[in-house]
């Protein structure tokens, strides 16, 4: 082999070992914030997609880790290496811990609104996971504990998270907690929620109101008729959501009520609903013809016609079987 030939096999032979150790997972070893630098370097760096995601996998299995994290997120003056030191400290905390740092992070107003918006994204996931009958479960080395506790313990707990959203400056993180409230399965309307209905906000009114179909039938009724009643034309997105709610709750009398707005959006909205339905009533058959035979408004006929064709098409098909 020439000499050439000699410097060529070299320099592949170490081209194939580095790739070949650029592919190996970043492991962090137990050598305090060393490895964790390393960790936090490579994910920062300018590596590949995948070797971002073992960089920053290394850095969530060490138990040791989470200090180290809060350190950076809270002390860095690097804006970048605190947004993922705390994208990665929202992986390895337990929903209730996840609680925890958000509650104190709104008391001392030291976060601003992306990171709490991150925090609360982390723990609406997590949340979901502990729902009963979750199609995504949790990992057992972070939410075994959790997952183990009384459901309505761990909810007041999350409430009080929601409360302290509810009051922040900022639209969105309102919004967020109106999303919490919502997947935390309450039996009632609470203060927090009540604000929400009337936040200055749309997008933030609009998400509380749809919140209310989530829960049991109750005081939740009455306050969607009266949004609804309103009828108020600088906040006609209200009664849209509140048409909605009432369609998840199957409340007919309130999408009948809906339906009496004629000539408005809210009246289509009505008719969505009653298609979603399961079942209508007769007295809801018949006001869906007599509304669709007096309408001068041909997009209404033609959705009130679609919807009972489609209703009449599917009794058909279930008395065949």
């Amino acid at each position: 082999m020439t000499e050439t030939g000699k410097h060529s096999w070299v320099c592949a032979a170490g081209i194939c070992i580095s790739f070949l150790l650029s592919a190996l997972p970043l492991k962090a070893v137990d050598d305090g914030a060393g490895a964790m630098e390393r960790g936090m370097t490579a994910f920062l760096g300018t590596g590949t997609p995948e070797e971002k995601q073992t960089a920053l996998g290394s850095m969530a299995v060490e138990p040791g880790n989470r200090e180290y994290l809060v350190g950076q997120w809270k002390n860095s003056a690097d804006n970048r290496r605190r947004l993922h030191a705390l994208i990665v400290l929202c992986d390895i905390l337990r929903a209730d811990e996840m609680a925890d740092l958000l509650a104190e992070t709104c008391r001392n107003g030291r976060a601003d609104c992306l990171e709490k918006y991150i925090m609360t994204a982390a723990l609406l996931d997590k949340v979901d996971m502990l729902q009963p009958g979750a199609r995504k479960r949790p990992r057992p080395d972070t939410e075994k504990d959790v997952s183990e506790k009384d459901w309505a313990g761990f909810r007041a707990g999350m409430l009080a998270t929601a409360q302290l959203l509810g009051g922040d400056d900022d639209w969105r993180i309102r919004r967020m907690s109106a999303e919490l409230l919502g997947r935390l399965n309450c039996t009632g309307v609470t203060a927090m929620h009540r604000k929400l209905l009337e936040d200055e906000a749309w997008c933030v009114r609009v998400r509380a109101i749809e919140v209310l179909g989530a829960l049991p039938r109750g005081e939740n009724i009455t306050i969607l008729e009266k949004i609804l009643a309103r009828n108020d034309k600088a906040r006609i997105t209200d009664g849209l959501a509140a048409i909605r709610a009432m369609a998840d709750l199957e409340y007919l009398p309130g999408l009948l009520a809906g339906l009496d707005h004629t000539g408005s959006e809210l009246e289509v909205e009505s008719i969505r609903g009653f298609a979603k339905q399961s079942v209508l009533t007769p007295e809801c058959e018949e006001a869906l013809r007599t509304r669709m035979e007096k309408t001068a408004d041909e997009r209404v006929r033609l959705k009130i016609k679609k919807l009972l064709e489609d209703r009449r098409q599917s009794n058909v098909e279930k008395d065949k079987l």
